[in-house]
């Protein structure tokens, strides 16, 4: 019996953690056998299939064969990849390691990912079994026995760290910084996009170096700007060790694009040759919600928000506050960075997310008549698409729609009477909506003012509710066989691209006065905010925008969290990596195609076409601020402000307080274009904790306060056992 195992292994994983296996077999002439097994076991105990608390317990799990590649089609069942996205506690996975061709060697690969959320202390077992019979590939069969059983089987064992850490091997290094999202791990969610930007550099001959900062995982409630700061200290500690390192690409996924946003502002203020050593190469996020998601979503979402259920990160999503970071962040020392990016991309789910809407994702500015058109053209049936087609990325003038099948969607509807239950909870159509996107029409197009526009054109694309999001989330549609084996029959799921220019937005859309309900509305300030948020955006700055139409979850499949299970998204990702990190983007080719010549200092406040909104926005301030004082006429408002110094090449924060009369514009351009007031402001030491209570603790060492900017500053420090037991081992 033990003549039939090969190899066994007893490993575990923690939150964020990959487990790679390349296992190798060199067959003996004399006794080739057609096939070998493996088998992947959870061991971990039953009960555990619940433990959704500090879990989940179960694992992401793939067998391939090393030529298995995505852009090539594998007909012969044989060949084709194993993968199971849920293998609970007690389950096992497995899979025949074909040998059905003569070769003088065979190669498989074999993944183990974690797949869990909430704890950083569990782990969840598993064994590895490789045999020649898979009738005796049990445990009670071989007890303690571990290790490789035959001299014809290699097995090169990777883990997280040997996957991550790969030494730069040129003098000249491009790093890219990988950000990751609420309740993510960039180590684990982010792996397939780490393995094809480093094939891509196979090609293009530019060197990558590719990192992320794994210590904010299960604090991603603790707010934008203290995940962004640790984010900026490790950047920067990072680069510190690397004198190699000339160029510098940030890409995040959802929540990420904020944080990487943020760490820019925080390296840029603090460090301010940071930039000019590394110099800025690519700004990309993938579904972020840079507009927050309050305003996309019902109210019971934006309730839950303001109550903390997703902590201070959920109050600076949902534009809490009478300074919303969200509004601060692109102020003009973020845009002053932001601008020496050669490229700024963003991906947008135009269909199947309702965690971030395509408003938010795409900074509200779009040619939304051109793409109802088309989304009406393919009727919901990405298959009208042709892969290879190159006119599919631009936004026709005309095109004719296709007759919608109402048959199917009134299916739908009887079918599933609890999902047409959760759709009344979910965002409302209405006549109005038509206006509402209207207004946010580019320029090029007819007059956002002629009577005789069919508002109909400006029909938005159907929403995704958030109860059905989490659903797809939790129990995400598995792409079918065809589509992972064969290349040809996937859809061009590329809907939009399109490098949008300041002069595009359109520059007189608001009115001067408003009205009583405008003033005391909270949800027409939320608007009157986002609006303002991506005017700002947009100042001074072009945007590459690509919509994708993905199948759900589209939201983890935009960014390919699991190789298999979010393949949907292969295609999302074969365009990050070749507009960005082609040979052609080596060595700038398509910069023209960025390039905008203003016809004015965009630099010069007064010409922001937002000033508009200050009028509503100062009112709301005012009446705000008179309701949280109990004496606003006769009182101050104080707020702290940080002033920061020197001292040593360590730089310290000095917290002062600064008066301000009620009557104060706390909204105003000076005091949003004033980096001391909001970057290094006080209260970003002072965060929420994992349940959304206020804690206001601040980080520790040895009972020994300290930021983290002098841990990181502090030679000494930062390679003593206390700072490893902080922030473990770096990735």
């Amino acid at each position: 019996m033990l003549e039939s195992l090969l190899y066994r292994s007893h490993e575990s994983v923690r939150i964020g953690e990959i487990h790679r296996f390349v296992v190798t077999y060199t067959p003996a002439d004399s006794n080739r056998a057609p096939a070998l097994y493996a088998k992947i076991k959870n061991v971990e105990m039953l009960p555990l299939r619940a433990a959704y608390l500090t879990g989940p317990y179960v694992l992401y799990c793939d067998v391939r064969p090393q030529d298995y590649s995505t852009d090539k089609p594998c007909f012969v069942t044989a060949d084709q990849p194993v993968y199971d996205p849920n293998l609970a506690a007690g389950q096992s996975l497995r899979a025949e390691l074909s040998m059905h061709t003569i070769k003088d060697r065979y190669v498989w690969v074999i993944d183990v990912v974690s797949q869990m959320i909430f704890s950083s202390s569990s782990e969840v077992h598993f064994e590895l079994m490789i045999g020649k019979d898979r009738h005796f590939l049990h445990r009670h069969n071989f007890g303690d026995q571990f290790g490789i059983f035959s001299s014809q089987l290699q097995v090169d064992h990777r883990t997280t760290m040997d996957l991550w850490n790969k030494p730069p091997s040129a003098p000249k290094v491009h790093l890219v910084v990988l950000t990751h999202g609420l309740h993510s791990n960039v180590s684990a969610d982010m792996f397939y996009l780490k393995e094809q930007l480093e094939k891509q550099a196979e090609s293009s001959g530019e060197t990558l170096m590719i990192r992320g900062y794994t210590h904010n995982v299960c604090k991603t409630e603790r707010g934008v700007k203290y995940l962004g700061r640790r984010l900026a200290e490790f950047l920067v500690h990072e680069a510190s060790k690397h004198e190699e390192i000339v160029k510098i690409s940030f890409i995040a996924h959802s929540l990420g694009g904020l944080v990487q946003t943020f760490a820019i502002a925080y390296i840029s203020h603090n460090y301010p040759d940071f930039f000019e050593k590394h110099k800025p190469e690519n700004f990309i996020a993938l579904a972020s919600p840079f507009l927050g998601i309050s305003n996309e979503n019902p109210a019971y979402v934006k309730m839950a928000l303001s109550f903390g259920i997703m902590g201070k990160t959920g109050q600076d999503l949902g534009l809490q506050g009478l300074r919303p970071l969200l509004m601060l962040l692109p102020s003009r020392p973020t845009r002053k960075v932001l601008r020496q990016f050669k490229r700024r991309t963003i991906y947008a789910n135009a269909v199947h997310d309702g965690i971030v809407p395509l408003r938010t994702s795409a900074l509200l500015y779009l040619d939304w008549k051109g793409l109802a058109k088309v989304y009406e053209a393919q009727s919901g049936n990405t298959k009208t698409y042709n892969r290879g087609n190159a006119e599919v990325g631009e936004i026709p003038d005309n095109v004719e729609p296709e007759d919608l099948d109402l048959l199917t969607s009134m299916k739908s509807k009887i079918l599933s009477p609890l999902q047409t239950l959760f759709s009344y909870c979910a965002p409302s159509q209405n006549a109005k909506s038509g206006h509402r996107y209207q207004r946010y029409q580019i320029n090029g197009n007819e007059p956002h003012d002629s009577v005789d526009d069919d508002l109909d054109q400006y029909n938005p694309l159907p929403k995704s509710s958030v109860i059905e999001s989490i659903k797809r989330v939790l129990l995400p549609p598995l792409p079918p066989l065809k589509f992972i084996t064969d290349p040809e029959s996937r859809p061009n799921v590329i809907l939009h691209d399109k490098i949008y220019k300041p002069d595009m937005i359109p520059r007189s859309p608001l009115r001067s006065s408003t009205s009583l309900l405008e003033v005391i509305d909270p949800m027409k300030r939320q608007k009157m905010i986002e609006e303002k948020i991506a005017r700002r955006w947009h100042h001074g700055m072009t945007w590459r925008k690509v919509l994708v139409s993905l199948q759900p979850d589209a939201h983890n499949n935009i960014v390919v969290r699991r190789r298999f299970a979010n393949a949907y998204g292969w295609q999302v990702v074969e365009h990050l990596v070749e507009n960005h990190f082609s040979a052609k983007c080596v060595q700038g080719e398509d910069l023209a195609d960025y390039e905008w010549n203003p016809g004015h200092d965009c630099n010069d406040p007064h010409v922001d076409e937002d000033d508009k909104l200050d009028d509503i926005l100062d009112k709301q301030h005012d009446k705000a601020a008179k309701e949280e004082k109990s004496d606003a006429g006769s009182r101050k408002y104080s707020e702290p402000s940080v002033t920061t110094r020197n001292v040593n090449g360590i730089i310290q924060k000095e917290s002062q307080m600064s008066t301000l009369e009620p009557d104060d514009d706390v909204l105003s351009e000076h005091d949003l274009m004033d980096p001391s007031e909001w970057i290094n402001d006080a209260d970003s030491f002072v965060y929420d904790g994992p349940t959304g209570m206020i804690n206001a603790v601040s980080e520790s060492v040895n009972g020994k306060v300290e930021t983290f900017k002098t841990l990181f500053q502090n030679d000494d420090v930062a390679g003593s056992d206390h700072m490893v037991s902080l922030s473990g081992p770096y990735l």
